[in-house]
């Protein structure tokens, strides 16, 4: 988004180099709002998931074995880009994750495009107060530690190398029969760590580990507890408060990107969030925030019935019209649902 965004993410990367487990791309260049990273052939850990949660019945178990080994691998490696960028802090960025762009205006584009009737004057001052009470709460730059920032470096699951995804997902079935009872060889392929831009704000410590444990993809509510009993940093106690407040900007943005794009570009979205599925958040994040803190029901009680409605509607949403359709190049492919090809 700017020069500084850019050389930051170059800082960022020179940083982590000798961490240990940690890998990430080397910085081929940098120049102006550019950055050019080696390319590294593999697949998104997500679209990995995404593999390991459909194999059949008759692989589930060791799919789910491969799945727990390598979020287990990505935890340990996020959790040293954390203490490395909470100990650079200071000279990395003091400025707060924006929460009024990045989750308080898709609140209120999803809640115009549904048609949901509420105080909008209401819902301004509760998402003020949460802005407020956010900026006192954040203290370590954001890795963005989802899975989709994250790839198995192994060239044999690079989607590019097959006809279609289909056909990698046969290859996929095909490598957990061939290894069975074990898991194929590839689960135990270099994990890289890639997108470090958003670095340049500052975040709580449980958002990166919610990012990571509490994604759609990997959510269990035994993860849930954990983000609420610990936190990757040694010298920073957990807090329910501020567990309560990150869920809801986390969950806000992840859900209310996708849900975006569902409502207002949904030919994009059939390809890059395919196997997304915004409800998650809106239906759980009230629930979650809620229990974590009590005091939120007096501190955004609309906000927290408007994440619930979101939830209830989202997913029977029907769009007929795509409004960014027309600025799209048909000969130019835009939206993939793995790695862009190199």
């Amino acid at each position: 988004m700017s020069p500084g965004e850019a050389s930051l993410e170059a800082r960022v990367i020179d940083l982590l180099r000798d961490s240990p487990g940690v890998l990430t791309p080397e910085v081929v260049s940098c120049e102006d709002s550019a950055i050019e990273l080696t390319y590294v052939p593999g697949s998104r850990l997500f679209n990995v998931f995404v593999e390991l949660d459909q194999l059949p019945p008759a692989l589930a178990e060791a799919g789910q074995s491969a799945k727990r080994n390598l979020l287990a691998r990505a935890e340990a490696a996020q959790k040293t880009i954390q203490q490395a960028l909470y100990e650079e802090r200071n000279s990395l960025t003091t400025r707060p994750y924006p929460f009024s762009s990045k989750t308080g205006d898709v609140l209120l584009l999803l809640t115009e495009v549904l048609g949901l009737d509420f105080e909008m004057s209401r819902l301004e001052m509760e998402l003020r107060k949460l802005e407020d009470l956010w900026d006192g709460l954040v203290l370590t730059p954001f890795r963005d530690a989802a899975p989709k920032n994250m790839l198995l470096a192994d060239e044999r699951l690079w989607l590019h190398s097959y006809e279609d995804e289909p056909a990698r997902s046969e290859f996929f079935r095909s490598e957990f029969r061939k290894s069975a009872p074990e898991v194929p060889d590839w689960i135990s392929a270099p994990l890289v760590d890639f997108d470090f831009g958003s670095c340049c704000d500052l975040t709580t410590p449980e958002d990166d580990m919610i990012s990571l444990l509490a994604h759609e993809r990997t959510w269990t509510q035994t993860a849930v507890e954990r983000i609420r009993s610990e936190t990757w940093l040694d010298s920073i106690p957990p807090d329910g408060f501020r567990f309560a407040v990150s869920l809801l900007v986390r969950f806000g943005r992840f859900g209310g990107r996708k849900a975006a794009y569902q409502l207002v570009h949904p030919s994009a979205s059939r390809t890059r969030f395919r196997y997304d599925m915004p409800s998650h958040y809106f239906q759980r994040a009230g629930s979650l925030a809620l229990e974590a803190s009590e005091s939120l029901a007096d501190l955004c009680p609309l906000t927290l019935e408007l994440f619930d409605m979101i939830g209830a509607r989202i997913g029977a949403m029907q769009p007929t019209v795509d409004y960014f359709r027309q600025y799209e190049n048909p000969e130019r492919r835009t939206h993939y649902v793995d790695l862009f090809p190199d």
